[in-house]
């Protein structure tokens, strides 16, 4: 799951985060399109809040790419239906 993704599930907005966390609006974008640049003690913040107790169930890397991962699984499937 993508940090938007997560924050999306807890059905939170980008300025609430921001307010609750302290991390500017702005970076939090940045983080949403590329979490592999997000720093360590703000993900915990985040992980936190979104009521996550593991790492594992966030993907680190740019979401662009979490989303051509999941097309291609998409695509393997149903290539082997």
């Amino acid at each position: 799951m993508s940090l938007r993704e997560a924050r999306l599930n807890c059905r939170m907005e980008l300025k609430e985060v921001s307010e609750k966390t302290g991390i500017p609006v702005r970076t939090l974008e940045r983080w949403e399109i590329d979490s592999g640049k997000a720093r360590r003690d703000s993900v915990e913040k985040l992980l936190i809040l979104y009521g996550f107790i593991s790492w594992n169930h966030i993907y680190f890397g740019p979401e662009s790419e979490l989303v051509a991962r999941r097309q291609a699984a998409l695509i393997n499937n149903q290539e082997l239906a």
